[in-house]
């Protein structure tokens, strides 16, 4: 169902090759740890340590692998629906509201593609904030707050939102990240390189660990330290945020961007976490500033009327 935006494929491709390469490294500094400028020479141990270090490559390789395959299957499905805490549509109420509304938004999605859409399922989140989002490669999840407060446009044009992120693959993207533990395996790379970089240092310049001018460089380091990762963290944001308005961008070439619109600016009056962030919390947002996709989409819908 998935039609990777080219964004999503950039970073499918880099989390495939720290896939390759992350236990690499963390063997190496499990199996070598003496060997502090190389991450991977087995060449230099026996026999013996090398079947050991390829075994546990492999061994690993094969367990990214199979979660993976585990997270994109209907098992996967399950397990996150008890990780988000939503459930299948069930009351009278529910039913009478959404399914008409999701069937007709995921009819247009299957007539404009020709492809996918059938598996599609709504399921509801109890929560009373007013959201909806996509989960695995299938699920559409919206809050009872939305069905309260949302018309039946608002609804139709958050649902097609929603669409627009399983057909960008932008949900595939955070599981790869999560199961391969690719957070931490970064900040463990960094700090292992910091760590070389400055013992390098310290003895070519002949500095002893324990005097003034190490403390001062390590200061230092931990301070690189921080605004390297801090900058990677901010990486992954801003391509989620690049995702948002994407959806966005398909929900309205689906014929659903008025909908969508009016629903923005009904978040923007209801909802308290529109309201000014600072910068570093910007930056660490997972989601653009309201305002600034309610304006975009309707640049892009005046541009749309025109063609």
């Amino acid at each position: 169902m998935s039609n990777f935006s080219n964004r999503n494929k950039f970073f499918v491709l880099i989390i495939i090759f720290l896939y390759l390469t992350m236990d690499i490294s963390l063997l190496s500094i499990r199996f070598y740890p003496r060997i502090d400028i190389h991450f991977s020479l087995p060449h230099l141990v026996g026999i013996q340590k090398i079947t050991s270090f390829y075994h546990a490559y492999v061994t690993g390789l094969l367990y990214k692998i199979g979660f993976v395959i585990l997270a994109l299957s209907p098992i996967g499905e399950w397990l996150y629906k008890l990780i988000y805490d939503y459930r299948k549509i069930m009351t009278n109420e529910e039913k009478a509201r959404l399914i008409p509304l999701f069937n007709e938004v995921k009819s247009s999605y299957i007539k404009k593609y020709k492809k996918g859409g059938h598996a599609l399922r709504l399921h509801i989140d109890n929560s009373i904030l007013i959201n909806a989002y996509a989960v695995g490669r299938k699920t559409i999840v919206i809050t009872r707050g939305a069905m309260y407060a949302l018309s039946d446009d608002e609804i139709k044009g958050l649902l097609a939102h929603e669409i627009g992120h399983i057909h960008n693959g932008d949900t595939i993207v955070p599981i790869l990240l999560f199961i391969g533990n690719v957070y931490a395996f970064i900040y463990l790379i960094i700090t292992k390189v910091i760590e070389v970089v400055v013992n390098a240092i310290m003895y070519l310049l002949g500095i002893e660990k324990n005097n003034i001018v190490s403390t001062i460089i390590k200061s230092m380091v931990k301070a690189v330290y921080f605004v390297l990762t801090f900058l990677i963290q901010c990486l992954f944001m801003w391509h989620r945020r690049g995702n948002e308005k994407e959806a966005d961008l398909f929900a309205l070439k689906l014929g659903y961007g008025k909908g969508l619109l009016s629903a923005l600016y009904t978040i923007s009056r209801l909802d308290v976490t529109t309201k000014s962030s600072p910068i570093i919390e910007r930056m660490r947002s997972t989601h653009p500033n309201i305002f600034i996709r309610i304006a975009k989409l309707e640049v892009s819908d005046n541009s749309q009327r025109r063609i």
